[in-house]
């Protein structure tokens, strides 16, 4: 069944439901004379009554009275004809987050969802219990959303109006990934920088945040001229570098995006920044470039050994990666050198 059927039945369901409310009787079966004349006269009371304060502590009361029937959709539907028969009172956000409360316990997600967004756009926000409710309702279309668009508009709600509630970092990281995914690179490229220029950001579950915001803001910012379509190409230029042994035409090659020199047990953040810059000086008449790509390579990663260094070891592999990077397809899948690994490989990095 298509999205927009289910939505539209849920609706008319919505509708019809809603639209019972006009029988009182539906409330008041299985009370006694005394809890239905009581009921009664509260809702009398609520249907002239305009002191939205009093109306809260007369709600209060239905609600005791209605949590306890057997039909959990009666409290729905008498906070929901309430709200629609009383659109100035203050309190509203608040009766018809309950309502999407208990949808949400029910696993009713989309009439849940439905209401939080209604709360958020439609009605003036409330403190209930020291807690904003218009910002558990960003907090819960959030978790539950898969509307870009959407969850772009609460990530923004929640920067504009709540920055005290939130970690800031963490949300412009978010809403990078947002934009990112809607293709909006510019405004992709704007949230990560406010992520990276918020020091301590960090986001629960990723730890490797901050060095994808570093990564994407370096590709979007630099002029990349090291990147070949062709990885035989790249690999050939490299090696006629090397035999130049001049260091201007080496760095020609190498990315500009975190170049690495590392043994293959450390991190690729350990880097040799001296020798990085200067691996012309470490060339000799014995330095040789295989041939052959080393068996571990894929269609996203490619090892060359060579041989013959006069740097910390003898051998070294040269390390070369596809750029993963859509926000600029001319780039995008092209092959660039990220980097050196010191030393004979003694294990295998992927399945040979």
């Amino acid at each position: 069944m298509k999205k927009s059927t289910c939505i539209s039945i849920l609706f008319l369901s919505l509708f019809l439901m809603l639209g019972a409310s006009c029988s009182k009787d539906m409330y008041t079966a299985g009370m006694d004379k005394v809890q239905k004349s009581e009921f009664e006269a509260l809702a009398s009371s609520l249907e002239k009554s305009t002191d939205y304060e009093k109306n809260y502590i007369r709600m209060m009361q239905i609600y005791n009275f209605l949590e306890k029937k057997e039909d959990p959709e009666l409290l729905s539907v008498f906070l929901t004809d309430y709200v629609d028969n009383h659109p100035e009172d203050p309190f509203n956000a608040y009766y018809l987050f309950t309502v999407a409360s208990r949808y949400k316990q029910q696993g009713a997600a989309p009439f849940a969802h439905y209401y939080f967004s209604r709360i958020l756009h439609s009605y003036t926000d409330v403190t209930y219990q020291e807690q904003s409710i218009h910002f558990l309702c960003l907090k819960e279309i959030l978790g539950n959303s898969q509307d870009l668009d959407e969850k772009i508009e609460c990530y923004k709600e929640l920067i504009n109006r709540f920055s005290d509630k939130i970690n800031p970092g963490e949300i412009y990281f978010y809403l990078g990934d947002c934009y990112g995914e809607a293709g909006q690179w510019d405004l992709a490229a704007q949230a990560y920088k406010k992520f990276l220029s918020e020091s301590d950001a960090t986001v629960p579950g990723n730890s490797s945040a901050r060095e994808y915001a570093t990564d994407f803001e370096a590709y979007y910012t630099t002029r990349v001229t090291w990147s070949y379509a062709s990885l035989d190409e790249l690999i050939s230029n490299v090696t006629a570098a090397l035999k130049s042994r001049k260091s201007s035409e080496i760095n020609k090659y190498t990315s500009k995006v975190k170049f690495f020199m590392s043994s293959w047990e450390e991190q690729e953040a350990s880097q040799e920044n001296l020798a990085t810059t200067n691996i012309a000086s470490f060339i000799n008449n014995s330095t040789r470039v295989n041939k052959e790509l080393d068996k571990i390579s894929n269609a996203q990663e490619a090892y060359l050994k060579t041989s013959g260094w006069d740097f910390r070891m003898n051998t070294w592999y040269f390390y070369f990666r596809r750029i993963n990077f859509p926000a600029n397809p001319e780039i995008h899948g092209n092959w660039e050198w990220a980097g050196i690994y010191l030393g004979d490989r003694v294990f295998s990095r992927s399945n040979e």
